[in-house]
């Protein structure tokens, strides 16, 4: 087989060779206090055009998502996210801000005691939060394979970019997330 038309490229880092798909998807995150969104594109397409996941669990349409997660009473691991939460309920909502409570809360936000309301969580904030990414994550991959062949998805490498202003504090190890 031809090198150059193999899928698969050999690549020589410091290490041992290894190989890098050629077919490339970048899924962005843009976390926010109130809103989330999603956007992701093929950039090694020749025409590469940038779209934004519109669709969301609950019946929204729009490009962004509330940032609201809100748990079973009984089992934690179960929960809502987003437009499916119902807004009535006790929802987790500034989950962005859970991960620095010195950061200071937007007016629109309710105030309160931070430091009680995050002993009340049923899970650690960093936890939250990694519920909240992981399930946005997974139902943007679950959009992306309604509009591109599950075959050409398994081809691409993936690459995730999160975003956000006021993002993390320093203290937390963003590893703890993903």
């Amino acid at each position: 087989m031809d090198p150059l038309s193999d899928p698969l490229r050999r690549t020589t880092l410091d290490g041992p060779a290894t190989f890098e798909p050629e077919e490339k998807l970048v899924i962005a995150l843009d976390f926010g206090t109130t809103y989330s969104g999603i956007a992701f594109c093929f950039p090694n397409q020749q025409d590469t055009k940038v779209a934004s996941i519109m669709d969301w669990p609950g019946g929204e349409s729009a490009p962004k998502v509330h940032t609201l997660i809100a748990y079973d009473k009984k089992q934690n691991n179960k929960f809502s996210w987003g437009a499916s939460v119902n807004r009535m309920t006790d929802s987790i909502i500034g989950i962005k801000l859970l991960l620095d409570p010195t950061q200071e809360r937007p007016l629109y936000l309710p105030t309160g005691n931070l430091q009680r309301d995050i002993k009340k969580l049923p899970k650690k904030p960093v936890e939250v939060a990694a519920d909240f990414i992981r399930s946005i994550y997974q139902h943007a991959l679950s959009e992306i394979t309604k509009q591109v062949p599950k075959g050409y998805m398994s081809l691409c490498q993936q690459k995730f970019v999160l975003s956000g202003k006021s993002m993390f504090p320093p203290s937390l190890d963003c590893r703890d997330i993903f």
